[in-house]
């Protein structure tokens, strides 16, 4: 199911080329349970262009930053699906990375999940939900209870910390 497009992102365009990322990246990331990310924005003469995507660790991905890209935003996978691991929403220190470095950003989930990180206003919603990427066939729909479309960032820490 799609909901309505980011309110921060850019255009369809925008959208639809963060979806050509999280294709090509994210059976990999589920298959090796690990983070992949980037960063991706506007080259010097106006091309939308990703980063090479950075292998990270189970749950951390650091990628340089790219000095030829006017950078919008961040863009990473959540890995494999693990019961033990709240997966399917971004966390608290996603936003946090992203509001340090003054974008925003994009996280898919092993549910197949699309999130839209706003810095602006420190919320994280959904641009899709379940299974509107790859997602992982370990995946049990409904283990981490509801989903809401959107978070605070209030929201997330009091998430995390039940």
């Amino acid at each position: 199911m799609c909901f309505a497009a980011a309110a921060g992102a850019q255009d369809q365009r925008e959208l639809n080329y963060v979806r050509s990322i999280f294709d090509t990246v994210q059976a990999r990331s589920i298959s090796e349970n690990r983070e992949y990310c980037g960063y991706f924005g506007y080259t010097a003469d106006g091309r939308l262009a990703s980063t090479p995507a950075y292998p990270g660790k189970f749950d951390e991905c650091t990628p340089e930053w790219p000095e030829d890209l006017d950078v919008i935003a961040s863009w990473h996978t959540h890995g494999a699906y693990d019961e033990q691991t709240w997966s399917e929403v971004p966390s608290v220190m996603d936003i946090e990375a992203d509001e340090d470095e003054g974008i925003d950003g994009y996280v898919a989930t092993p549910g197949g999940r699309l999130w839209y990180v706003d810095t602006t206003d420190m919320v994280v919603f959904q641009i899709c939900s379940y299974g509107c990427l790859g997602t992982d066939s370990g995946f049990t729909k409904g283990a981490e209870g509801d989903i809401a479309r959107s978070y605070t960032y209030q929201e997330l820490i009091r998430r995390e910390a039940e």
